[in-house]
């Protein structure tokens, strides 16, 4: 009897910080679903359309300086009690020998950017998942899919890298996650219990977690946590194991020292 006490009172402890867990992710603004879905959304072979762009370096060459526009799309939105008009901005401009679309959503926030290449032709998208993941595409100067992947702000990428040939043939794929029983999730999980937040406080920018291998211990895979000690300014650097999620290593870094 005491020993089925102890094993619910185990399972109740293992619930209790999963649902911490969770709602520390959600308060930090991730979206895991929509990261996973997206995933699977890699599988497609988008296509994109040129002649936007044409249409667009036309406008900006008629212009002259500043080159820079400022397009805005109004949309009407109707709903069973009313109808709304609401403006979406895009920004198309030549920066550095590269022309950029950027696209905001109602609220300002940057969703996507389109660059066109000049140094090295291609097309480049990047496109907001959530606060911390972006998916990353490149096409060939046709409009085809060249690669596809997804990163996170944290310095790791997440789930499988596709890369296409000129005639849109899949040629290459890697698993990112191959080797990673202690999955990415997981590891964010681990992060908010531990130290609550993933942003560094002095700058605003996403805390260091990383992906590693050991290569004279038979190319043992790990993950890297980097946080920072706001009082010291060192930074405690854990390493996890990529199979249980065991800490097996801690490091004490001073970053500040480090170019």
């Amino acid at each position: 009897m005491k020993s089925h006490a102890k094993v619910l009172l185990a399972l109740g402890i293992m619930f209790n910080v999963c649902c911490l867990s969770a709602c520390l992710l959600k308060k930090e603004k991730i979206n895991l679903d929509k990261v996973k879905l997206s995933m699977i959304m890699l599988k497609n072979k988008p296509k994109i359309d040129t002649a936007i762009f044409n249409k667009y370096i036309r406008q900006l060459d008629k212009k002259g300086k500043p080159q820079m526009l400022d397009l805005l799309d109004t949309l009407k939105i109707e709903s069973k009690v009313d109808s709304q008009i609401i403006v979406q901005r895009r920004i198309f401009r030549l920066l550095g020998g590269e022309y950029i679309l950027t696209e905001f959503n109602f609220d300002g926030e940057m969703i996507k950017e389109t660059k066109l290449l000049q140094y090295y032709p291609e097309i480049q998208v990047k496109e907001r998942i959530d606060k911390y993941f972006i998916s990353f595409d490149e096409y060939y100067l046709s409009g085809l899919i060249k690669s596809r992947l997804i990163r996170s702000k944290f310095n790791f990428y997440v789930g499988k890298k596709y890369y296409y040939d000129e005639e849109g043939d899949l040629v290459n794929m890697v698993d990112t996650d191959e080797g990673y029983h202690f999955t990415y999730e997981d590891v964010l999980k681990f992060y908010v219990r531990k130290w609550k937040r993933l942003v560094d406080d002095d700058y605003g920018i996403p805390v260091k977690i990383d992906r590693g291998t050991i290569v004279n211990d038979n190319n043992k895979k790990y993950w890297s946590l980097t946080h920072k000690n706001e009082k010291t300014g060192l930074s405690d650097v854990y390493f996890l194991d990529s199979q249980s999620g065991r800490v097996f290593k801690k490091l004490l870094v001073d970053e500040r020292v480090i170019k």
